[in-house]
């Protein structure tokens, strides 16, 4: 909207400088639109990058997930990630490094599992070498989850009250003389309204 007062200023110009401010925005306004198309362009390429990293997404994990099969089935690592990244048509070390972090995931799916079993097992009063047998593992093993065990329920509310006063895990853990997973074992089940400092 042109407010009276410019549009009284308008009827007083000159013919040379009515033109003048004609040619003016006429330039402006072939800017404004030449802009208003790039960013249009614009936004159409991002959602073809978007489109394209979903479709790169989902053509990585499937390309994983043929490698961790063919894995599996006792092929070698170098031959599983060659198969798939030529079957998806992907960079090979992109499907080796998704593969390895399957593998690594796998691993410390197992060991949590066998823990967890061992830690049952001595709650029931097994021995040590009853529990070694049933899970496949050492007896130093055992000894081991057990005595992390004990760490944990030792050291649990003193690293909460650690945890509630601002240190970070590597502090705890320092601070306590245990291994940082065992600190995050010992905050795992703490929410973040418990971590607010109590008046």
């Amino acid at each position: 909207m042109i407010s009276n007062s410019l549009t009284s200023a308008l009827q007083n110009l000159t013919a040379d400088a009515c033109y003048n401010l004609a040619d003016y925005f006429e330039a402006q306004a072939v800017i404004l639109r030449r802009q208003g198309d790039e960013k249009i362009a614009d936004g159409e390429r991002g959602k073809e990058r978007l489109k394209r990293d979903i479709e790169e997404q989902k053509k990585l994990a499937l390309a994983g997930q043929m490698a961790f099969e063919l894995y599996e089935k006792n092929c070698e690592k170098s031959v599983s990630c060659g198969r798939a990244a030529t079957v998806f048509m992907l960079p090979y070390t992109v499907v080796e490094a998704n593969l390895n972090d399957q593998i690594k995931e796998k691993r410390f799916q197992e060991r949590k599992q066998r823990y967890q079993t061992i830690l049952k097992m001595h709650s029931k009063g097994l021995s040590i070498r009853k529990i070694a047998a049933n899970v496949s593992c050492s007896g130093t093993t055992v000894q081991k989850a057990i005595e992390r065990s004990r760490r944990i329920k030792k050291y649990k509310q003193r690293a909460v009250n650690m945890r509630k006063k601002g240190l970070r895990a590597h502090e705890i853990a320092k601070a306590l003389e245990v291994h940082v997973s065992e600190v995050f074992e010992m905050l795992e089940r703490l929410k973040t309204s418990d971590l607010r400092n109590t008046p």
